[in-house]
C-alpha cells in the first residue's frame, strides 16, 4: 500500500477501512463504522502491513467498478465519461473509477447494479457503482491467494490530483436506464457476534449454490441471507423481507442453514441432496466459514503476542482419518491410513515448507505427472483438485506448520540464552522476529507455488495415473464401496485408490420391478437374452477383462438399446465413459499415440453410439481395447503412459457397421446383441428415464446378482447372441459373396490373378463394398484355400474360375489345359 496515494485521496474526502493483506474485502467486523479519513489511523493500518478496502459513504466517496469492459461499451458505456475520476486497473483487468457524492448520486441509494442480461440477477455482474456502505480495493492494495482471482496490484493510472462530483448527465441517464439499485444495503458485518473467517467471502459461498443476494443482515443473533432466486425451485424473493425472507441462508456460528419455503427445504443437508440431483458434478461446499474454525488463526497470533504462556498453545490433534463403521457395514477390520511420514529435518526454507505441507497433509494428497494434475482426497474418493485448493492449503499450512514450531523453538532459545547467560527475552524476540519474517515471505505466490512444486517429489505423494482403480474387485458407490467378491459395503478409504465412483447408494433391499419389465418388452420376453445382459452388466462392475470381448448393440431404432445405455450409466457413474465412434473406425493414424484413448484409462463401462454407414471399424484398434496387452497413450500435452483396458465397450448403432478382416482373432471378440422389437410410438413412455433413474439402488442390486451369475459360468452367450454374431460375420465377408455370385469352385479350374481381380474390382464396387488392395485380396484367398501359383505367363489361382458369359478367353482355356 503506498501511504502517499492514500493520504491525498482522504484529504479530498475519502474513507477508508483496514483489512488483511492480500484480501480486497474488509474482514473486520463493523467495517462501515471503522472507515475513516484520519491520515494518522490509516498510516498506521498500512504500516502493521494491512490493505485497504475503499469504501463509499454518502457525503465522501463513490466508486465505479467495471468488472467486464467490453460489455458495458456493448450496452453504449463511453469510455470518455470516466474523465475527470481518479481511475485504477484491477488485476482482472477491470476498472475503478472513484469520485465524490452530488445529491443526485446520494439519490440513486447504495448500489446500482448493471448486469449482463438486463433484468436476469443470475447473469454476469458488469457495473457496480457502490455509493453507501459498499467498499472496493483501494487504490494500490494488493490482491492474493483469493479464491477464483488472480493475482496482482490495484495500480492507479495517475498521481491524485483531485477529483469531480457525481456523475455527468450522460452517464447518470446510462446508470438509470440499465442499473437495477439494490433494495438494502449489504454490508457483510455489523453489530452481530458471529466472527466470519478472514479468508471467507459470501459472494463465493452464493456463486457456489447459484445464488445471488438479495438482502442481508442481523436477525436474533443470526446473520440471514435471502437470495434473489431459490437455486432448486428458482422461486424469486418478490419483496421479501430480512426476517420472513422466502429463501435464505442462515449463519449461526456452527456452519449454516438453508430455508425455502416455496420447495419446502428446511436443512442444509435437504439442501446438498437436491442440488447433488439437479447438478452432476455438485460438491458441497467444503471451505472454511467461520475464524474460530481454523487453529491456525489462533496459533499465529501467538506469534506476536508474548504475553501469551507458551504451554497454552496446544499442537493440533491428529484427526481421525476414518470414520466409525456405520450399522450395515462389512466387521473386517480395515487398516487406516497414516499421515505420512517426513525425511529430514524441516527448515525455514522452499523445501521445508514442502515437507511441512506433506506432514499435514499428505496422507489427502497426490500428484500424477502424466496428468499433471493434484488429487486430493474427498472423504469418498479422490478428486482432481480442478479449483486450485492445493495453493490454499499450501497457505494454511504457512500460517498453521510455521506457527505450531514457534513454542519449541522459545523454548530452546531461551534455554540457550540461559545457559550462556544471555538475554532471555532478547532471543524469545528474535525468535518470533524470524518466524513472522519467514511466514510473511512464505505468503507470496512464488513461495507457495515452490512449496507446491517441490511437494510433488516427496514420498508418498506421486502417482502414476494407472495407480487409480486397479482394484477389480471393489466398486465405490454413494454410502461407501462394496467388495463386489462377497458383496459387503465398507467406508470408502484412501488406500483403494478409487478415482471413480457412482452416485448409487448400496441398499441390499431394494428391487427394480420397472426395470426387469422394461426388459421383458424389449426382449419380447426372451429369458435368455435378459439373463446374458444381467451377467454382461454385472461383469462390467469389475475391472475384469478375461472375456476378451466387445458388445455390438444393434436395433433398427426404437428399439430401447439406448434407454438400457443411458440407465446403466447412470449406475456406473464415474465408471462409465462416453467415447466417439471414430475412435473405433480405421484411420491412417491407427498405430500413433492415441490422445482419445487416455481418457479411457480406468473406466469399466466405455459407450459409442451411431456409426456413419459404410464406415470400417479398426480390427486392430477393437484387438487392442478388448485384450490383455498394454496401450500406449498420452494426455493432451501430457507424458506417454501405458495402462492395461479395465473396461468393457459397448457400441450402439442402427446398421451394422462395416468388417473387412475374417481372422478369428477378431470375430471370436465380437457379442452382436440383437434389438429386434420396435416399440410403437403410441407406447413408448416419455418418462421411462426418470422412472428407472428412481429404482438404480434396485439395478444394482440386479447387476450384482448378474456379477454372481458370472462368476458361475462366464458369460455363456446364448444361441441368440451366437446366431447374430454369424450372421454379422457372413455379411461381412464380401469375398465370399463375390466367390459365391460370380465364380465357380472345382479342381479342374484356374484363373489368372490379375482377371480375377479384375472381376472382383468391378464387382465390388457396383455392390457398394470396400474394395481391398491386391496384396490383401491375395492373402484373403489363400486363407480360404486357394493355392496361388506362378506361371510363364504370370501368377494364378487354382481351384476358382469365372462365370463367363460369353466364351472362355484364350488365355483362361490355356490355364484350364496346363491343369488338365
Amino acid at each position: 500500500m503506498q501511504y502517499s496515494t492514500i493520504s491525498k485521496m482522504a484529504e479530498a474526502g475519502f474513507l477508508f477501512a483496514p483489512t488483511a493483506m492480500g484480501m480486497t474485502r474488509s474482514n473486520r467486523e463493523g467495517w462501515p463504522q471503522l472507515a475513516t479519513n484520519n491520515k494518522k489511523t490509516l498510516q498506521s493500518w498500512i504500516t502493521e502491513g494491512n490493505n485497504l478496502v475503499s469504501v463509499a459513504k454518502h457525503g465522501h466517496g463513490f466508486a465505479m467498478d467495471i468488472d467486464d469492459i467490453e460489455a458495458v461499451l456493448a450496452k453504449g458505456f463511453k469510455l470518455e465519461w470516466l474523465d475527470g475520476y481518479y481511475l485504477v486497473d484491477t488485476p482482472s483487468g477491470g476498472i475503478h473509477g472513484h469520485g465524490l457524492h452530488s445529491s443526485e448520486t446520494e439519490a440513486l441509494g447504495n448500489l446500482v447494479v448493471v448486469y449482463e442480461v438486463q433484468g436476469d440477477t443470475k447473469s454476469k455482474k458488469i457495473f457496480e457503482l457502490k455509493l453507501n456502505n459498499q467498499s472496493v480495493a483501494a487504490p494500490t492494495a494488493i490482491r492474493q491467494n483469493q479464491p477464483k482471482k488472480k493475482d496482482g496490484e490495484y495500480q492507479p493510472r495517475t498521481t491524485f490530483t483531485g477529483v469531480k462530483r457525481g456523475l455527468p448527465p450522460e452517464l447518470l441517464a446510462w446508470v438509470k436506464q440499465y442499473g437495477e439499485p439494490q433494495k438494502s444495503p449489504v454490508a457483510k458485518s455489523g453489530s452481530y457476534s458471529i466472527e466470519f473467517h478472514p479468508k471467507f467471502s459470501m459472494d463465493d459461498l452464493l456463486d457456489h449454490h447459484d445464488c445471488t443476494e438479495y438482502v442481508s443482515g442481523e436477525v436474533d443473533g443470526a446473520f440471514h441471507v435471502v437470495v434473489e432466486t431459490c437455486p432448486v425451485c428458482g422461486k424469486d424473493a418478490n419483496g421479501s423481507t430480512l426476517r420472513a425472507g422466502i429463501t435464505k441462508f442462515i449463519f449461526g456460528g456452527n456452519g449454516f442453514g438453508f430455508i425455502c419455503h416455496a420447495c419446502g427445504i428446511a436443512t442444509r443437508e435437504e439442501l446438498d441432496e437436491k442440488m447433488d440431483a439437479t447438478y452432476e458434478d455438485w460438491e458441497p461446499w467444503g471451505d472454511v466459514i467461520y475464524r474460530h474454525e481454523d487453529l491456525a488463526l489462533f496459533i499465529r497470533d501467538a506469534v506476536n503476542d508474548p504475553s501469551l504462556p507458551v504451554e497454552f498453545i496446544e499442537a493440533e490433534p491428529e484427526p481421525q482419518t476414518e470414520p466409525t463403521p456405520e450399522p450395515g457395514t462389512t466387521a473386517t477390520a480395515e487398516p487406516q491410513d497414516q499421515r505420512l511420514e517426513i525425511e529430514g529435518d524441516i527448515k525455514m526454507t522452499e523445501l521445508g515448507n514442502a515437507k511441512r505441507l506433506v506432514k499435514a497433509h499428505g496422507h489427502n494428497l497426490h500428484y500424477c505427472q502424466s496428468t499433471k494434475k493434484w488429487y486430493l482426497w474427498s472423504g469418498k474418493r479422490w478428486c482432481v483438485d480442478e479449483k486450485g485448493r492445493i495453493i490454499r492449503l499450501a497457505a494454511q499450512v504457512v500460517q498453521a506448520e510455521i506457527a505450531k514450531e514457534i513454542p519449541a523453538a522459545v523454548q530452546d532459545a531461551r534455554r540457550q540464552a540461559e545457559e550462556f547467560d544471555e538475554d532471555a527475552d532478547k532471543a524469545e524476540q528474535e525468535v518470533r522476529k524470524r518466524y513472522r519474517q519467514w511466514i510473511l515471505a512464505s505468503e507470496s505466490k512464488c513461495a507457495l507455488e515452490a512449496m507446491v512444486g517441490l511437494a510433488k517429489s516427496e514420498r508418498g505423494i506421486s502417482v502414476r495415473i494407472t495407480d487409480f482403480d486397479q482394484n477389480s474387485d471393489i466398486f465405490n458407490v454413494g454410502n461407501g464401496t462394496i467388495d463386489l467378491r462377497t458383496g459387503y459395503l465398507y467406508k470408502a478409504r484412501r488406500s483403494d485408490l478409487n478415482l471413480k465412483t457412482t452416485k448409487v447408494e448400496f441398499d441390499p433391499e431394494a428391487t427394480c420391478p420397472k426395470w426387469e419389465q422394461f426388459l421383458k418388452v424389449i426382449f419380447n420376453g426372451n429369458t435368455s437374452l435378459i439373463e446374458y445382459i444381467q451377467r454382461v452388466i454385472g461383469y462390467s462392475l469389475t475391472a475384469n477383462t478375461a472375456e476378451q470381448c466387445y458388445f455390438l448393440m444393434y436395433g433398427t431404432g426404437a428399439n430401447g438399446k439406448s434407454t438400457l445405455l443411458k440407465t446403466i450409466g447412470k449406475l456406473m457413474g464415474g465408471y462409465a465413459q462416453a467415447a466417439e465412434f471414430s475412435s473405433f473406425i480405421a484411420k491412417q493414424q491407427d498405430a500413433g499415440i492415441r490422445n482419445d484413448l487416455a481418457a479411457l484409462c480406468g473406466a469399466r463401462m466405455v459407450t459409442a453410439s451411431e456409426a456413419d454407414q459404410n464406415k470400417r471399424m479398426s480390427e486392430g484398434v477393437l484387438k487392442q481395447l478388448t485384450g490383455e496387452d498394454a496401450i500406449k497413450c498420452s494426455f493432451l500435452y501430457g507424458e506417454l503412459f501405458e495402462y492395461f483396458p479395465t473396461f468393457k465397450l459397448f457400441l450402439a448403432t442402427n446398421h451394422k457397421p462395416k468388417v473387412i478382416g475374417q481372422d478369428y482373432g477378431f470375430w471370436r471378440r465380437v457379442r452382436l446383441i440383437p434389438f429386434t422389437v420396435t416399440i410403437p410410438k403410441e407406447q413408448q413412455n416419455k418418462g421411462l428415464n426418470q422412472e428407472l433413474e428412481e429404482e438404480l439402488p434396485g439395478i444394482l442390486n440386479w447387476a450384482l446378482e448378474g456379477l454372481r451369475q458370472w462368476r458361475k459360468q462366464g458369460l455363456n452367450d446364448p444361441q441368440e447372441v451366437l446366431a447374430a454374431t454369424q450372421e454379422y460375420r457372413d455379411e461381412e465377408d464380401a469375398l465370399q459373396l463375390f466367390i459365391e455370385e460370380e465364380c465357380e469352385v472345382s479342381t479342374r479350374v484356374a484363373t489368372q490373378a490379375s482377371t480375377l481381380y479384375r472381376a472382383y474390382n468391378r464387382w465390388v464396387k457396383e455392390a457398394g463394398e470396400y474394395v481391398m488392395g491386391t496384396k490383401e485380396f491375395s492373402k484373403r484367398l489363400q486363407e480360404k484355400g486357394f493355392v496361388k501359383k506362378k506361371k510363364p505367363s504370370g501368377f494364378s489361382y487354382q481351384g476358382i474360375g469365372l462365370r463367363f458369359n460369353e466364351e472362355m478367353s484364350d488365355e483362361a482355356a490355356d490355364e484350364l489345359a496346363s491343369i488338365n
